[in-house]
This record gives structure tokens, sequence and C-alpha cells, in this order.
């Protein structure tokens, strides 16, 4: 099942990560792009920025098996040449200006 809650300062490291990973996906389509890591501290914190200023919220979704998320994580950055080729995504992010 998947849980859904409003933002805490603590899942900070969660969006930083989420955002690092997602660039390094984008990455295998356009090498030219900076690396996760590299862009993944500013860019959440950009995003943090924007929300409040919008007066907005950011929702999370987690599972209560969080270890068990870290690992497909890790597995997807880390692929072996079998699971590369048939990789499924995890992660899923929507932004609307509602």
């Amino acid at each position: 099942m998947i849980r859904l809650d409003a933002f805490q300062s603590s899942d900070f490291a969660a969006v930083v990560a989420f955002v690092e990973a997602l660039q390094e996906h984008e990455r295998e389509q356009v090498p030219e792009l900076k690396p996760g890591p590299e862009i993944g501290k500013r860019y959440a914190e950009m995003l943090m920025r924007v929300v409040a200023e919008r007066d907005g919220c950011m929702i999370m979704a987690t599972r209560p098996t969080p270890h068990k998320a870290r690992r497909m994580v890790e597995r997807q950055q880390n692929p072996s040449p079998a699971v590369a080729a048939r990789r499924p995504r995890m992660g899923f992010a929507w932004l609307s200006p509602l």
C-alpha cells in the first residue's frame, strides 16, 4: 500500500535522492546533462522555494517498506546487464499548478 503525506523537512534527503535518480535517468538519453549529484540538492532547494512562494504543498508517496524501496533505487542505478534491458521505474513525480 502506498501512503500519502504532506512533505516534512525530514523528507528533504528523499527529494534530493529522487531528483538525482531522475537526472541520471534523463542522462541516459542526453549524456550532456549534468550528473544527478551535481544538481540534486540545488534543484530540490529550488523546488521547495517555488512551492513555498506559491503557497503550495508537496505530497510524499511512501511505501511501508522503505528499505525495499531503497534497494530498488540502488539496483536501478547499478543494474546488471540482464536487468538493465527490462528495467522497471519506481519513482513518479507530478507537478500541478492547482
